[in-house]
């Protein structure tokens, strides 16, 4: 028997009576086959009934996740059980946002109790809460029947670690070889010999090339550091015009921003400070940037603005593209790109994490037709209340 079921933009709401509940729990456990796929299966595992809700799970599953006994998720369904920020959207929980549709577990779930066969697929996860995180799981779900009743084990294989070394062997090695192409091109260029001007120009191409070898190294060393809790943050007062016109410096020399124009609105701020990371606030507004003008179709506008909002500071970047519903459901999950093989899949994400859990903000964005895009950071003035919010 199933509860009444509630509003749903998605997967089916309906959810077990805790009586019928309570009946399915106790014949998965006590089954033979249940006990040797959750006490043998490395990974996490989960055993759900046919309203998605977990009836069983391994050792691994309930461990790693902090749970103490495993009533504590019993009738939670995946996402519910993970902190998955999409799960609380809705009355009706995993699976009933509209960005659930774009989630590979809930896809996979859906279409292994359509067809009774096994599916395969991948799963980006942003996890909320106490314990903030974001997951990569490639995904298993398989159809068990026992004693006439139909269930789905759902096997989550992390697979994180291996999402990072193909953006690094994809993406990281792809550019530095580029960028040492380039230096070594104008470097053969150089050696020839010129008249004085044309040696100024070539010893500027290499110096902006060298710094974007530095700069690459560095994205990447920051974002490893940051997903590990071991980047060291230092607070200083800086100006918040000052920013701004090193924003304006990076993005000059940058291809995204080719035939394209940019402005800057200070909303009265030009003469303001903010104690914050001076590296770490123009990596996210400078992420920020990149992504709008990669957006941008020649002959149109970025915009980077301050104001006061809230007793805080509130910076924003605007282009006017509208971004597509997939990718506003997936945009700072870690991997996702909105520019396929190009992408590297972790500018946004960077963003919300440095924003966030290192400068004490909040990242955020608004897409809607007519308007445009928007991408929001908040910040504290002081120091000591970022550090309180990180």
């Amino acid at each position: 028997m199933a509860v009444m079921p509630s509003n749903t933009l998605f997967a089916p709401a309906a959810r077990t009576s805790r009586e019928e509940l309570e009946s399915q729990v106790k014949l998965v456990v006590n089954a033979p086959v249940t006990q040797i796929l959750l006490n043998n299966i490395g990974v996490f595992l989960m055993v759900l009934n046919e309203n998605r809700q977990i009836v069983a799970a391994n050792h691994d599953f309930l461990t790693t996740l902090g749970f103490s006994s495993a009533e504590e998720f019993m009738g939670l369904r995946p996402g519910e059980a993970l902190d998955c920020v999409n799960s609380a959207k809705q009355p009706g929980g995993c699976g009933t946002d509209e960005n659930c549709r774009y989630c590979g577990a809930v896809c996979a779930l859906l279409e292994s109790q359509t067809k009774s066969e096994t599916v395969v697929s991948e799963c980006r996860l942003i996890a909320g809460g106490k314990n903030p995180a974001s997951y990569d799981f490639r995904i298993h779900a398989t159809t068990l029947v026992l004693e006439n009743r139909r269930f789905t084990v759902l096997a989550l294989h992390d697979i994180g670690e291996e999402k990072r070394r193909q953006v690094i062997e994809r993406v990281f090695f792809h550019d530095v070889r580029n960028t040492l192409n380039g230096i070594s091109g104008w470097s053969d260029i150089l050696a020839l010999g010129g008249n004085e001007r044309e040696i100024d120009n070539i010893a500027a191409r290499i110096r902006l090339l060298v710094s974007r070898l530095v700069e690459d190294i560095e994205s990447h060393q920051i974002l490893l550091d940051a997903e590990k809790n071991n980047l060291s943050v230092e607070f200083v007062e800086e100006n918040i015009s000052v920013l701004f016109q090193a924003l304006e410096a990076f993005i000059a020399h940058h291809d995204c921003a080719a035939d394209k124009t940019f402005s800057h609105n200070l909303g009265g701020l030009g003469q303001r400070a903010i104690e914050t990371s001076k590296s770490l606030l123009l990596r996210v507004l400078f992420n920020m940037m990149v992504n709008a003008f990669e957006a941008t179709p020649p002959g149109e506008n970025v915009e980077l603005a301050a104001r006061e909002h809230d007793g805080e500071c509130l910076f924003s970047v605007h282009n006017l593209k509208v971004m597509s519903p997939e990718a506003k459901a997936q945009l700072f999950q870690r991997g996702f790109s909105t520019k396929s093989n190009k992408g590297r899949g972790f500018g946004t994400y960077s963003m919300k994490l440095l924003g966030e859990k290192f400068l004490g903000g909040k990242v955020w964005f608004v897409s809607l037709p007519g308007e445009g895009t928007t991408f929001f950071l908040q910040l504290p003035w002081r120091a000591e209340a970022a550090k309180r919010k990180a």
